[in-house]
């Protein structure tokens, strides 16, 4: 059996990524401090287990006392 695939069906570039389309690059970059960009510092460091200097922080509840 001869196969039917030549150049017509198949594209000539690789992974099927056409080389003739501009693409976006995603926003905002997952390798960029997202919690900055978003403006989300003072709640980071309202929820922060350690303080900046290393210390715990206090603790956000407390655990019940058993009778």
């Amino acid at each position: 059996m001869a196969s039917s695939v030549d150049e017509t069906t198949v594209p000539s570039y690789y992974y099927y990524v056409d080389p003739e389309t501009t693409y976006n690059y995603q926003q905002p970059n997952p390798l960029q401090d997202l919690i900055s960009v978003y403006g989300l510092d003072d709640i980071s460091r309202q929820v922060a287990r350690t303080n900046l200097d290393g210390t715990k922080a206090v603790k956000l509840r407390n655990p019940t006392k058993t009778r």
